[in-house]
């Protein structure tokens, strides 16, 4: 049986995987001293970090987005009305969403609202009320934060 098998493309010798020998490299270790670590030949770990091509990974990483949008332009681009009226209504709002969030992103806008009222402290008030709590306690000196009061959203 073959399924039990390990993925050769993914898998280092004696089982170890290549994503292991690449967090080695990430950590700065030299090949020679991955190739202790794992067992390998330092000729071996350097295959798999030739195949790996982590800089070519980085180079990728670092204009992913400006590919996806090229990539997004020319298929907004080949898109023709005959196109459009074969959408269903389901796929016309699921894009129109789709776009609507994007644009938020890309504008730095918040693409949810969240409620952050919900807990809003008057400071001043709050210290002042502590400060007499303490003094009438003979306890002035110190204020507990975790002590101060919420007061009600407005």
């Amino acid at each position: 049986m073959t399924d039990n098998l390990p993925d050769k493309a993914n898998t280092a010798p004696k089982g170890l995987g290549v994503e292991q020998m690449i967090a080695y490299r990430k950590k700065g270790l030299t090949l020679a001293e991955i190739a202790t670590l794992t067992g390998c030949t330092k000729e071996n770990v350097h295959y798999h970090m030739k195949r790996a091509d982590l800089d070519s990974l980085d180079i990728w990483r670092e204009h992913k987005a400006d590919r996806i949008e090229k990539h997004q332009q020319d298929l907004s681009k080949s898109l023709t009305i005959d196109d459009h009226k074969k959408m269903s209504g389901l796929q016309k709002i699921i894009g129109i969403k789709v776009q609507e969030e994007t644009i938020r992103l890309m504008r730095g806008q918040a693409s949810e609202i969240v409620d952050h009222r919900h807990l809003v402290i008057d400071l001043g008030k709050a210290i002042d009320m502590l400060r007499q709590e303490r003094s009438q306690q003979g306890d002035d000196d110190v204020i507990d934060v975790s002590d101060i009061p919420a007061c009600p959203s407005k």
